[in-house]
């Protein structure tokens, strides 16, 4: 299997929009780079939940609640990763 396209809304770094962040993932090499706390870090974690359900950073930080620490609160939608 091979994922293609990568679709993120409210969760950590991809903040609310009308329509999501898509992310293309078709070509031969992906590069994920740009300056601190852009979103690097919660691409992959977000692709981590969707894939297993899990987020293995939240043991090390010691968060009880993953929901409180993949999505954003103060926003009155439903986090959604499409994948």
């Amino acid at each position: 299997m091979k994922i293609k396209t990568v679709k993120i809304n409210g969760i950590r770094g991809f903040m609310y929009h009308e329509t999501p962040h898509v992310i293309r993932l078709d070509k031969k090499h992906f590069f994920l780079y740009g300056e601190n706390g852009k979103g690097k870090s919660s691409f992959f974690e977000a692709l981590e939940w969707g894939l297993t359900g899990d987020v293995n950073e939240t043991k090390a930080r010691r968060v009880g609640d993953k929901r409180e620490y993949l999505f954003l609160f103060f926003i009155k939608i439903t986090p959604f990763l499409l994948i």
